[in-house]
């Protein structure tokens, strides 16, 4: 087993990155090693650190030892140790020699007898296989990145035709454009708002009634005169006596509450359909401007 220097591993494995688990790829494999002397060498790698070392079925015991410290592997050989940044591709480890160009390379065993059992292995043509796929990959992400921009690009324009096509159409326009969450907002608080300020003015008329007599007098004129004006007593007639006046009362407050609900309630469903008729008029637009030839493979 000996390093081998390639300026076509050094392309291969430039972008990869180390193997910070090898535990992972390298235990229950065994590993062929590739290089120009082609010779029988198989490598096993065992959970005890022990390492199974096959030189042409020469067996010996070795061991080995990941180091998480500079994530690199020690790899006790009968002859030789190398300390070895581990780098995976393709069903390929690429060990390379810490501190130096050269690697050493290990195929999955299954992945080698199906590649080139029955044919003559040659390191430098397996190399070149090996490199001009990455190539072929590197071209390929290049070219689909590519294709996302050039798309992303025609959204953009599209989506620019579509905003000045709809400045022809203002009200289109103000429609689709409603922020439909704060009025959403907006119309489910109104009732409540609206509830506490009665409450609040409610309070306050008491605590009038109870401290200054002036101001009452001028509170319950003005209430007698909104009464005479909105009273709903020609619909629903209210008795007399204590229990009738609570009842009118909270009779009052429900009913305005409701009044403001529905109110709320029309807030929030009339934008909704100003909205969906400006969203109808933008698709209306986008699909002409699709037919234009220059759209077509975003359709």
């Amino acid at each position: 087993m000996r390093g081998i220097q390639s300026s076509q591993i050094d392309d291969i494995v430039k972008d990869e990155k180390i193997i910070e688990n090898p535990s992972s790829f390298l235990l229950n494999r065994s590993w062929r090693i590739l290089d120009d002397d082609n010779k029988n060498e198989i490598v096993i790698f065992r959970k005890n650190n022990s390492l199974i070392y096959s030189n042409n079925g020469t067996v010996e015991q070795c061991t080995w030892e990941y180091l998480p410290v500079n994530k690199t592997i020690v790899l006790n050989l009968p002859s030789i140790s190398y300390m070895l940044l581990p780098f995976f591709y393709d069903d390929i480890i690429f060990f390379k020699i810490y501190s130096t160009c050269q690697y050493l390379v290990f195929m999955n065993e299954q992945s080698y007898i199906q590649s080139y059992g029955q044919t003559t292995f040659v390191f430098k043509s397996f190399i070149e296989s090996v490199y001009n796929n990455k190539q072929e990959k590197l071209e390929g992400e290049r070219i689909r990145k590519q294709r996302e921009c050039d798309m992303d690009e025609l959204r953009w324009q599209l989506n620019r035709d579509v905003r000045q096509e709809m400045e022809k159409y203002r009200f289109y326009k103000w429609c689709s454009d409603i922020d439909l969450k704060t009025i959403y907002n907006v119309g489910f608080n109104i009732p409540w708002v609206l509830m506490g300020l009665l409450l609040m003015a409610g309070l306050s008329s008491l605590i009038f009634l109870l401290f200054d007599s002036d101001i009452a007098d001028k509170i319950m004129s003005t209430v007698r005169m909104v009464h005479n004006q909105y009273s709903l007593e020609d619909i629903i007639v209210f008795g007399n006596g204590f229990w009738w006046q609570l009842a009118k009362v909270l009779f009052y407050i429900i009913f305005f509450w409701l009044l403001c609900a529905c109110c709320g309630a029309l807030l929030c469903v009339l934008p909704f359909i100003l909205v969906k008729i400006g969203k109808q008029k933008e698709n209306r637009i986008r699909k002409q401007l699709l037919s234009n030839p220059k759209y077509k493979c975003l359709k």
